[in-house]
């Protein structure tokens, strides 16, 4: 293990203190964390979901974990571009694999397969053509599609930006309640979807709703009536709360 400077999360020179004897990843070493190195580590503002974290820990080769590491937080059309050589450095590999040919084979190839099998995040990787230097040619990561920040954004969408959603998906999948039967009580909706305590309590009413008006007609028109009383019996199940809270 060894102090980089080239990780954009860990800069701090005194982070990590002098490592004597370490020999590639063959070597057991002891080394101090400084208070700097601990802040670092307990550091939750970097923004790791628990399901991308799920993903990283799924994966099993260290080369598909640190590429998914850079990659699980970028939006789709992201390209990240890296040396060759600075790949192998930071595995502690730069003596093998000299081809390029073998290189894509062994270590590019089965990495971009693992994460594109085990996690929401779809990418592709290249080689590009140019350097002379196998060290210097530069590996082109591109993330084609991250469906981790995809079902954020939609959940964000639709349960902070939108929580009206929420009240409209509940009366629309548990009660069968119509948009036109919504319309006149619009506004009470809207404001009720905005209280945590009301939304939290809407499906134990929903449920009482339901013991206390049954289900058992013998025909369509029957059950359109019970379906009906329920509906109207949460409306005023919900104006009710609304009062009670004073809104």
């Amino acid at each position: 293990m060894r102090h980089t400077t080239n990780t954009g999360v860990i800069n701090d020179p005194e982070t990590l203190s002098p490592l004597e004897g370490a020999d590639g990843r063959n070597s057991i070493v002891t080394f101090s964390m400084t208070r700097s190195m601990l802040e670092t580590i307990f550091d939750a503002s970097y923004g790791f979901h628990k399901f991308i974290e799920a993903d990283c820990m799924a994966l099993t080769s260290i080369y598909a974990k640190r590429v998914y590491e850079i990659l699980c937080n970028q939006d789709a059309g992201t390209v990240y571009r890296m040396e060759t050589g600075h790949f192998k450095e930071m595995f502690c590999i730069t003596d093998k694999y000299p081809l390029i040919a073998d290189f894509t084979r062994r270590i590019v190839k089965p990495l971009v397969k693992e994460i594109n099998d085990k996690t929401d995040l779809v990418i592709d990787c290249a080689v590009e053509k140019g350097a002379s230097d196998p060290k210097q040619r530069i590996l082109v990561f591109k993330v084609l599609r991250n469906g981790a920040i995809s079902s954020a954004r939609e959940l964000t969408r639709k349960y902070v930006l939108w929580p009206e959603a929420r009240m409209k998906s509940f009366l629309t999948d548990e009660a069968h309640m119509r948009k036109s039967e919504m319309k006149p009580h619009i506004d009470l909706l809207y404001r009720a979807s905005r209280v945590p305590a009301v939304m939290a309590e809407l499906p134990h009413k929903w449920e009482k709703t339901c013991e206390r008006i049954p289900d058992d007609g013998p025909d369509r028109i029957a059950r359109e009536k019970v379906r009906k009383e329920r509906i109207a019996h949460l409306i005023a199940s919900i104006r009710g709360l609304m009062d009670d809270y004073g809104l």
